[in-house]
């Protein structure tokens, strides 16, 4: 089992994912304390209030460091209301070391036009074409602004120009969602990629450092 107290340090950054309810939705917290079998983190604020985990609900944690990020499963054990709240967390799973560089996010403005999946496309029914913005994109997924509404866990589709490479096809699933009234683009989406082979992973993975090195070239980052 996991040894916190060799790959944790109080203080680092890591997010928190339930995997019971709102699948996929990433809040951001820190490491309070370390021991060996378990840590305590800060509990997760969202909209200015507490984030409520159950006794016992199953949560996947992600720590990114400079070198490298770690991943997995936990339980909350215990549950600190004091001053600064807390959660304990015991670990449910085996550590996982992940490359770098499927995390890896480059903010870019870009438009484009994707399409939802549902029961109506696959009856053979041509499907509309939505217009948004891609605000940041990795190997992992895609957040993005429309103004057309979608909901939690619906399936989108579009396609990305590789310049030399070519174009991919992605599909991802909604698992954010934020309505932004400050921007003509009236909700935000972030996108998990859904299907997505070894193939084309590398090849979008290679886009997103190709257009970092460019827009580096450039200043613009």
């Amino acid at each position: 089992m996991i040894d916190f107290e060799k790959i944790l340090s109080i203080g680092d950054k890591i997010q928190v994912i339930s995997l019971e309810k709102f699948k996929g939705v990433e809040y951001v917290s820190q490491v309070a304390n370390v021991h060996k079998s378990y840590i305590d983190i800060f509990n997760p604020i969202y909209k200015n209030a507490l984030v409520y985990f159950r006794f016992n609900e199953k949560l996947k944690i992600i720590v990114i460091k400079p070198e490298v990020i770690l991943e997995f499963k936990s339980k909350v054990v215990e549950r600190g209301y004091g001053k600064i709240p807390v959660l304990r967390l015991e670990p449910i799973s085996e550590l996982r070391r992940i490359q770098r560089r499927e995390y890896f996010r480059l903010k870019i403005l870009k438009s484009f036009e994707y399409k939802v999946i549902d029961d109506k496309n696959k009856k053979g029914e041509a499907p509309r074409l939505y217009s948004g913005i891609i605000l940041d994109i990795s190997g992992g997924g895609v957040l993005f602004s429309s103004k057309h509404d979608l909901d939690q866990n619906d399936l989108i589709e579009f396609e990305l120009p590789l310049g030399k490479d070519g174009k991919i096809i992605l599909t991802g699933k909604v698992v954010r969602k934020q309505y932004n009234v400050q921007q003509s683009f009236l909700y935000e989406y972030g996108v998990k990629f859904e299907d997505l082979n070894t193939k084309d992973k590398e090849l979008l993975i290679k886009f997103i450092f190709d257009e970092q090195r460019r827009l580096l070239k450039k200043g613009l980052i």
